[in-house]
Order: C-alpha cells, then structure tokens, then sequence
C-alpha cells in the first residue's frame, strides 16, 4: 500500500491526523470517511503513524504536493543555506512527476 496515496485520499475527505503518545492516532474529520478508507486507515495505522512521525523531523511530500522542510530536520535539506538543492530532495522523498514539475527552474536550484 502506497502510505502516501492513502493519506491523500484521506485528506481529500477531510481527513486530518495528529500522532498521539504510545501508538495512538487522532483523526480529525467534517463527516465520518467512506467505510472502505476508514477500513484501509485501521489497516494501516501502524504504516501511517510511521509515516507521520518521519514527517515530524524530516522532509516531506505533504497531500496536496508540496515539499515540507521543517527547521529542525537536518541541516543536508537546508537548500537555502547551501543544502543539497530542492530537486536533490525531492528525488531522496521518490517525489512524482507532477511534484517534481512544480519545482523545477531557477527559483529551486540554489
């Protein structure tokens, strides 16, 4: 299972999740999901909260496509202070085709 596709699906009905303590994992949504995604997420909840808790520290692929740099995720990721470029991370986070468009140019080489 693709973690990612999964959460933006989830994300695409609202669906929102906070990691919590000792392996829980708050989900947050408008409507309850489609029971075949809130199969899937109890499926995968050891996958997703993984997933999440590797965002909290390192770069990241949000839902919607967008490349997340937290500040305190090592300092390699720093394109704007001589890190490796943002398409160096990008191709490290296995970015797709359409994320990898939105930031190449001149703005995202260094």
């Amino acid at each position: 299972m693709d973690i990612e596709r999964l959460l933006r699906r989830a994300a695409s009905h609202g669906v929102s999740f906070v990691p919590g303590a000792r392996d829980r994992l708050r989900v947050r949504a408008p409507a309850p999901p489609p029971k075949r995604l809130r199969n899937q997420l109890k499926k995968y909840k050891a996958e997703i909260l993984a997933r999440l808790r590797v965002r909290q520290t390192g770069p990241h692929i949000d839902a919607a496509g967008v490349l997340v740099i937290p500040f305190d995720c090592p300092e390699k990721y720093h394109w704007w202070n001589g890190g490796q470029t943002v398409l160096e991370t990008l191709t490290e986070l296995g970015a797709s085709d359409e994320t990898m468009t939105r930031y190449k140019g001149p703005n995202w080489t260094r």
